[in-house]
């Protein structure tokens, strides 16, 4: 006899009837919980949808004061308030330079890739390190109504932000240690500076108010300590962890793990107001202050309707274009160029293309910094002489204005490039740029093409074969392993000319080696790129195979394959300025970054032009096949020398390569610790 809660089972069950029916029971069981909790969430979530809104850009419902469920890559956090309670959250970003709020703020990885996350019972933190910056942030729960007085110490500097409610766009800066860079303070020490200590805050009992905390330190030890003087007391006080709780629980991310930070999709704005850079304020005061819309790299002129070739290919006759720094392929001088000769060449060596108007790569380097420089490491793209520019485009738009009269009308002379060759026989290659006014189409459209200037004469043509093509797909490649913070700011960066531009003509092509730090797939998915795709490779990390494996996989021979690195911010242009300098059969183009010095960043720029490197690639798929793209085997164990490999290829191959410094366009600072391999 068998008894089961309270039945009598008189009959003999075998073994397998027994465990048959218990089976079934909890199948049963199961089903019946699983049916009445979805009913209690559908009813949870009708009362929520009367009240609060849901983000359409993850599929989650933005917190409520009692229970706050988040999607966080593939994971669902349900969190309570008591869970939240008695700690406040901490993130870390690590080798980051300089004194300043202002420099962690810069960061490109700040606010939502913090190297490392924490929480602490305690406002008042110890920690001994060099360069780095840290985010403290949370709820204070006022225990009484009352006029309260906060402040703060740090060593170095630190900013204390309060929200007026439990919502984070509403902070403000009420404390601080520092603006220039350069202040600090002793632990317990709050009257150094006047802007240490806030002014009388009313707050009430039973509500919550949103607090961040921005520090920032070089070197040495360091502390933060936020304190409060409660109502009716003068009494400068620790505040308890009874009276601090966590904007949310990340404590099951592992620590040294890269993801995307759910704060940013919780919030209604990508940034609130503590985070907003200095370099975006910068920005948009330089956009107000041009005296015209119309320059290469901004957004209005990029936006243009373009003037097709075809419409303006009569204008012009067509002459041959055979520079003399061409090798031919296969020739004698070909043959006697040895090993990497072929990028020394002083065409390329030397960098001699120029242009007018002069652009923003001065300004980048008026501070150089790094070692073994030469000149050509600090200094801006050479400017040509700006009559001779002139000249160009009073020359063409005469005899455009020939062919077709009282059509057009010059509205700004956007940029003359000028390769001058100044052997005998040879002449002068341009690019001329220029937003025109349409009488037909009534609008102002864009015109980009290449002349000819044949030597010492007054004339101009276009170069035979050799025009640009406005709409080709343009595949970026990027190769990594375990950099996932770095990942995601490439692909922001990259977005951001979708975004300003709406070109939907490129692509990202992304050779992954089993990164275990980011869901590449979910952060692409995430952003708005047009169009990526992600190839998976196992085994020890091989750059020059994963950057082949990436281009045999374009299937379109008249597209751009676009070679890239990690740690990148990318101009408006980019993508159109390697279109622009990319012709197939004829040319490659080799864009200068500079590399950006430690604690320096793109509204404030030092560091260096990479003058020697040929890492940043752009050439025809068609022509990479011609070339035999990289070579794997030569560098299969080991990389540094494969761009020269190849660039000096097709310098050999008879084609020509394009080098120019590119304004606005930065490689980062970073560690190299976590690359290519799995130690973190």
């Amino acid at each position: 006899m068998i008894r089961i809660g309270n039945i009598r089972i008189r009959q003999k069950l075998t073994r397998k009837a027994i465990a048959s029916f218990l089976t079934t029971i909890i199948i049963l069981f199961l089903l019946f919980g699983l049916l009445y909790r979805k009913q209690i969430f559908s009813s949870r979530v009708g009362k929520l949808l009367q009240d609060k809104t849901i983000n359409n850009e993850v599929g989650e419902i933005v917190s409520s004061p009692l229970r706050v469920k988040r999607h966080i890559l593939n994971q669902v956090v349900n969190e309570t308030e008591v869970a939240l309670r008695y700690s406040a959250n901490l993130h870390f970003w690590d080798y980051v330079c300089g004194y300043s709020v202002e420099d962690l703020r810069s960061h490109p990885l700040f606010p939502y890739s913090p190297f490392r996350r924490d929480s602490t019972d305690s406002l008042f933190i110890k920690y001994a390190d060099n360069q780095f910056g840290a985010r403290l942030f949370g709820y204070i729960h006022p225990p009484s109504d009352g006029f309260y007085k906060f402040s703060i110490s740090s060593d170095d500097c630190s900013e204390l932000w309060l929200s007026g409610s439990e919502d984070p766009n509403g902070v403000q800066l009420i404390a601080s240690v520092g603006g220039t860079g350069k202040e600090w303070a002793y632990e317990e020490q709050f009257d150094k500076y006047p802007q240490q200590s806030s002014t009388e805050i009313r707050l009430i009992a039973g509500r919550k108010y949103f607090f961040d905390t921005l520090w920032k330190q070089e070197r040495g030890r360091g502390h933060l300590q936020i304190v409060w003087t409660r109502p009716f007391s003068s009494r400068v006080e620790a505040i308890d962890k009874k009276y601090i709780s966590k904007y949310y629980d990340d404590s099951f991310i592992e620590n040294g793990l890269v993801y995307l930070d759910h704060l940013k999709s919780d919030l209604r704005y990508p940034d609130i107001p503590s985070h907003v850079k200095e370099f975006t304020k910068l920005q948009e005061k330089l956009l107000a202050s041009r005296k015209t819309p119309y320059q290469r790299d901004s957004s209005e002129f990029l936006s243009l309707p373009h003037i097709e070739f075809a419409e303006v290919s009569n204008v012009l006759a067509e002459c041959d274009y055979d520079p003399s720094w061409i090798i031919k392929k296969d020739s004698e001088e070909a043959k006697k160029l040895g090993q990497y000769e072929g990028v020394h060449l002083p065409h390329y060596f030397n960098i001699s293309t120029s242009l007018h108007p002069e652009d923003q790569t001065w300004n980048h380097t008026k501070e150089c910094v790094g070692v073994s420089l030469k000149p050509m490491h600090c200094q801006g793209n050479d400017v040509t002489d700006g009559m001779s520019a002139q000249w160009v485009a009073n020359k063409y738009m005469s005899a455009l204005q020939q062919v077709l009269p009282n059509r057009y009308k010059v509205h700004t002379v956007v940029n003359v490039e000028e390769a001058k060759d100044t052997k005998q026989g040879k002449g002068d290659r341009y690019l001329l740029e220029i937003a025109l006014e349409d009488f037909v189409h009534k609008n102002i459209r864009r015109l980009s093409v290449y002349l000819f200037r044949p030597y010492k004469t007054k004339r101009l043509c276009y170069p035979k074969d050799f025009q640009w093509t406005k709409d080709v797909m343009v595949h970026f490649i990027l190769t990594v392993k375990n950099q996932g913070s770095w990942v995601q700011q490439y692909i922001e960066s990259l977005s951001n000319i979708y975004v300003k531009t709406k070109d939907t003509r490129f692509n990202l092509i992304l050779t992954d080696f089993d990164s275990f730090d980011i869901d590449l797939e979910g952060a692409l998915k995430r952003s708005p790129l047009p169009h990526w795709q992600i190839i998976q490779k196992t085994g020890k990390f091989h750059k020059t195979s994963a950057i082949q494996d990436a281009i045999d996989s374009i299937k379109d021979p008249n597209s751009i394959a676009l070679q890239t690195d990690l740690h990148l911010e990318f101009p408006l242009n980019f993508v159109d300025d390697t279109r622009k300098h990319s012709v197939r059969g004829k040319m490659g183009y080799t864009p200068l970054l500079m590399r950006l010095a430690c604690g320096r960043y793109s509204h404030k720029p030092a560091g260096f032009w990479e003058a020697f490197g040929y890492g940043i690639f752009g050439l025809y798929k068609s022509d990479w096949d011609f070339m035999g793209g990289m070579d794997v085997e030569k560098f299969r164990n080991a990389w540094g020398g494969e761009d020269w490999d190849f660039a000096d290829r097709v310098i050999k191959a008879g084609f020509e390569i394009e080098r120019l410094r590119v304004p606005y366009f930065f490689h980062y600072f970073h560690t190299k610790k976590g690359m290519w391999d799995n130690k973190f």
